[in-house]
């Protein structure tokens, strides 16, 4: 008992030490909190009833509104009906923070909602979007996919429609730079040039189509990074020099898709995923940077073109990120293909790399990159040991002069493993650093990387057997990094 009172006379005396400090210093303090916690200062005592709503970073989400301990239903009978309630308790206790935000407090820098609601909620959504404005948000994220609110207990009701975002609360002057929408339909603004000063849009399961998109692009004169993620009504995209301040482009599982034109000289880095689309570049003088993946049956036609045709297409490309699925044993490449002359860093993903693999691939790649300086193989063997299979790989000497730097990633030490490292070994001749683990290394986007660890296994053997191996091979004039 005594050491409660102890306690609790500390508690006392820590927060007088607090009240003597100036608000600004308070206000800093809470900023430092999340939102949830921030909120829950203001019973603290009647000076910190208000302190909170100094906050300049406000994300909405389950924890953050409900609690952690709030039940994300799963499959009842009552299923939808339990979700509507948590539905309508987060739009009133939201509707309240954004009220008393409103009355109280500076500049809004960011504003994130991330919950499942829909079009029967669109007018707490573009009055909460409304507040931020006139406070100067400079970032909105708005997220309404299912998962940021209930696990996946039974299927969407039918009646569920999405919300549509409108640029109305956006007209006027604001600071909005960052737009990142997630499950929502996107509808005609009243005035395009509302959306002008954004430099960022995020387009995330947004119904959006071909022309309203191009209408939208054509008025954000400043925009400098779009992506479009899973957006199913796009079919024929055309961006051209009317968005001429667009440097990064990123296109994924946008499975309608059947032509991508682009036209924009700043462009300077592309990244696509998804079904092998007829790609058009005309004026792409800056485009320097590609990452590739190719999906569905005819992924292999993606990849070939990748390796041919895109070399007269793109010809300032300097680096190549390629990642093939299930097809770079089966390419057939000519023989006298043509050649990238600008590329110095290649970065090819293999899944998967199997003993059937002839290798005729890596003679193909000395020769079409001959100005090539950095190659970062990733590969993607069967996890499990398979006996070695005979296969003849007669593969032409190409001694390549520029390569200095080799990464092998997911490196086990199997045979034909060891046959891919041996003839580089043999052709690279101006080799100063190899670096080799056995980690799987998966490519995440935007120069976003993560690991993925091997089995103990071969961890184990390229501590021993496959280390003592690779020292024994390598060049006197080469630096090994064994990861």
């Amino acid at each position: 008992m005594r050491n409660k009172r102890l306690r609790a006379a500390e508690m006392r005396g820590k927060l007088d030490r607090f009240e003597e400090l100036p608000d600004e210093i308070l206000t800093t303090i809470v900023s430092l909190l999340p939102l949830r916690e921030a909120v829950r200062t203001s019973f603290i005592s009647k000076r910190w009833r208000f302190i909170w709503a100094s906050h300049s970073d406000l994300k909405f989400d389950f924890v953050n509104v409900l609690g952690s301990r709030a039940h994300r239903f799963r499959n009842t009978c009552d299923f939808e009906s339990k979700r509507q309630v948590q539905r309508h308790k987060f739009v009133n206790r939201v509707d309240k923070i954004m009220d008393e935000r409103r009355i109280r407090g500076g500049k809004i820098n960011s504003l994130a909602i991330h919950f499942h609601l829909g079009k029967n909620f669109s007018s707490h959504i573009d009055h909460w979007i409304n507040s931020a404005v006139l406070k100067g948000v400079e970032s909105i994220d708005i997220d309404l996919s299912e998962c940021t609110s209930f696990r996946n207990g039974g299927a969407t009701s039918n009646s569920f429609e999405h919300h549509q975002f409108r640029a109305s609360p956006l007209e006027g002057k604001h600071n909005l730079r960052q737009l990142r929408l997630d499950s929502c339909t996107f509808s005609a603004p009243l005035s395009y040039n509302s959306l002008g000063s954004l430099i960022s849009i995020e387009l995330r399961r947004v119904c959006i189509d071909d022309g309203l998109l191009m209408d939208l692009l054509s008025n954000c004169l400043s925009l400098k990074k779009l992506s479009l993620h899973l957006c199913q009504d796009l079919v024929n995209l055309k961006f051209t020099n009317s968005s001429h301040q667009l440097k990064f482009l990123d296109i994924k599982d946008c499975f309608r898709l059947n032509g991508i034109e682009v036209s924009s000289e700043n462009l300077t880095r592309l990244e696509y995923t998804g079904h092998p689309s007829s790609f058009i570049f005309k004026q792409v003088p800056k485009l320097t940077d590609v990452y590739l993946k190719f999906t569905n049956k005819n992924r292999i036609d993606g990849v070939t073109y990748a390796l041919t045709k895109l070399a007269s297409e793109v010809t300032h490309l300097e680096k190549l990120n390629l990642i093939s699925i299930l097809s770079i044993k089966a390419l057939e490449l000519p023989d006298n293909g043509p050649v990238f002359t600008n590329v110095k860093e290649l970065i090819l993903a293999i899944y998967p790399f199997d003993d059937e693999d002839n290798l005729s691939w890596i003679a193909y790649i000395l020769r079409a990159f001959p100005l090539l300086q950095r190659l970062q193989l990733n590969l993607f063997s069967p996890s499990f040991i398979k006996q070695p299979k005979e296969v003849d790989r007669l593969l032409p000497q190409c001694h390549h002069e520029h390569l200095t730097e080799l990464e092998i990633n997911g490196f086990y030490g199997n045979l034909h493993e060891a046959e891919l490292l041996m003839y580089l070994l043999e052709n690279v001749i101006s080799l100063k650093r190899l670096m080799v683990g056995t980690n799987q290394k998966i490519f995440k986007g935007f120069e976003n990387w993560v690991y993925e660890e091997a089995n103990s296994f071969y961890k184990s053997r390229m501590k021993t057997t496959v280390s003592s191996w690779l020292n024994q091979i390598i060049p006197k004039t080469s630096h090994l990094e064994i990861r």
